[in-house]
């Protein structure tokens, strides 16, 4: 009678114990993913002129350079669904440029994942960039916005 007794005062206490420990090894993530607003659209700019604006799937403009040069600084920023800026933090999203074929043009940034960069052209032709806004560190992360296809043409 005791062995039974003793069993059952045991198997309820070590369900408690294991709850505990396990509460005490799953914590609230330090981030929540959706806490930050998702871009509707983006801007090219070169200083204050708008080369490229996409609303939604809408692209307006193009990027345009001749062959063996590289553009000015080209500043990207993304926009919500009113139109205004997002406000961005390098340190927890990044830009992320995928340019189709880099014979034709390649993008280049001087710091890696900044809201930036230059467009070189390598060869006469035309191709396709896409934009990416990423969360996270760059490497690493999830898009939390990818750009339809923007056009980049290199003259001769």
């Amino acid at each position: 009678m005791i062995g039974s007794l003793q069993s059952a005062n045991v198997r309820p206490l070590a369900a408690a114990l294991l709850a505990v420990i396990f509460a005490s090894c799953v914590h609230a993530p330090e981030h929540d993913d959706h806490d930050h607003s998702e871009p509707d659209g983006m801007i090219i700019r070169q200083d204050t002129t708008v080369l490229v604006e996409i609303d939604e799937q809408t692209v307006t403009g193009s990027l345009t350079i001749q062959r063996g040069q590289e553009t000015a600084q080209l500043t990207v920023v993304f926009v919500d669904h009113d139109g205004d800026e997002l406000v961005l933090d390098l340190g927890e999203s990044y830009l992320a440029v995928t340019v189709i074929d880099e014979n034709v043009a390649q993008w280049m940034q001087a710091v890696a994942g900044e809201f930036g960069g230059r467009l070189i052209g390598n060869a006469a032709g035309e191709t396709a960039v896409s934009f990416s806004l990423v969360h996270g560190e760059v490497g690493s992360g999830h898009p939390d916005y990818i750009s339809p296809p923007v056009t980049a043409v290199v003259t001769p």
